[in-house]
């Protein structure tokens, strides 16, 4: 009786060993292989810029439209050992080495699922050249940003207003009835500000 007890005891503590080294293995050895996996199942909240309203006279023609200038902005769980910092750095100006290392330091943080905007405003033909080589460039977003511009030559700027960007040193606060976030345009004076409700799009 006591032989079967002690084989039993055997099988179970087998059992456990190989168990733990099992759980060992794939904690230890295969830690980044998952990480990564899960990673790439997370879910990422990206906003998307509504364009404001248009300002039109009364005769239906528009005194302030919208043209869509874009924002490059980087995921850097998404940046890959082959990342091609000196391409990006020879369209857009940037600084290979500070580029590099930013993204490098928030790889490691607890945000870096989250896009950090690198450069604001840039044009069209920009964003084609880094789209062609989109390949090389893992983890590279673009965001559509509606910027005004004034169709005709009314010359009504200081009566229709100017826009502000949200900031955190911003002293002139807009709408605190409106959800606002940092990087958000709003109505700062003018017609802008007055019908700011009206022409502020939801994103």
């Amino acid at each position: 009786m006591m032989q079967k007890y002690r084989k039993l005891q055997f099988i179970l503590a087998g059992f456990f060993a190989v168990l733990f080294m099992r759980f060992y293995y794939l904690q230890v050895y295969q830690h980044q292989e998952y990480e990564a996996k899960a990673g790439s199942n997370s879910v990422r909240k990206i906003s998307l810029h509504a364009p404001r309203g248009i300002i039109y006279d009364r005769n239906g023609i528009p005194l302030v439209d919208n043209r869509q200038i874009y924002d490059l902005s980087i995921i850097p769980f998404d940046v890959t050992n082959q990342y091609n910092y000196s391409m990006l750095s020879n369209v857009t100006g940037l600084s290979t080495i500070e580029l590099r290392s930013d993204i490098m330091r928030r790889k490691k943080s607890f945000h870096r699922f989250r896009p950090v905007t690198i450069k604001r405003h840039i044009d069209f033909e920009t964003r084609s050249r880094l789209e062609e080589n989109k390949l090389d460039l893992p983890g590279t977003i673009f965001s559509e940003f509606p910027a005004r511009t004034y169709p005709n030559d009314a010359r009504l700027t200081h009566v229709l207003g100017y826009l502000r960007i949200v900031t955190d040193g911003l002293s002139s606060q807009p709408e605190k009835d409106l959800e606002y976030k940092l990087g958000d345009v709003f109505g700062f004076s003018g017609i802008e500000k007055m019908y700011e409700n009206f022409l502020r799009g939801k994103d």
